[in-house]
Order: structure tokens, then sequence, then C-alpha cells
């Protein structure tokens, strides 16, 4: 696994931010076997984001099954425990690293 994949691998809380971010999880658990988990706040909400396969494609970019089983490609910033996930439509989904460290 590249670099650039390590530091995605975690636990992510969202970050107050743009109402675009609503419907991607609340909390996301990024594992290192390429799959992913999240939750949503409060439960039962729908989250594009519910659970399924990661990777990342190059630096800057990562591509994740969604709940209709698409795979999209959604462009990344990582910063210290802090993680931007980028939209196709420029929304920007703040996370920080959950406080187990991941």
């Amino acid at each position: 696994m590249t670099r650039a994949g390590r530091e995605l691998i975690g636990r992510w809380r969202r970050q107050p931010g743009e109402d675009c971010g609503h419907d991607y999880a609340a909390e996301l658990r990024i594992d290192p076997d390429g799959s992913y988990s999240g939750t949503t706040e409060p439960p039962g909400e729908f989250t594009w984001w519910d659970s399924g396969t990661w990777r990342v494609i190059d630096a800057g970019r990562v591509s994740l099954s969604i709940a209709n089983d698409a795979v999209v490609s959604y462009r990344y910033e990582f910063a210290d425990d802090r993680l931007t996930i980028i939209d196709s439509s420029g929304c920007r989904v703040g996370y920080r690293r959950g406080p187990d460290g991941g």
C-alpha cells in the first residue's frame, strides 16, 4: 500500500462545514483491507458512504463504492489529522481523525 493509502486508514469524524456534506457519513472508518464503513447522525439517516470498498487511484484521488454500488472518484486533501474529500460538484467534506487514533 502506498503512503497515500496508509494516511487515510483510521476512524474519521465529519466536521462542521458546508451544507452540501449532509449526505456523507458523519463517521467514517477506513480499513487497511480496502473496505470502509460510514455511519450517520442521527442513526438510520441516508448516507452515500454506507459501506463498501476504497482505493487510492493516485496522490490526491480516491475511489469509493457508494450506496448505489457505483464506484465514484473523489479528490482529497490530507494534512495532520484532517481529511477533506471533494466531490465532483466541489463540495468539501471535512473530517478529523477520531479520538482512538483509528
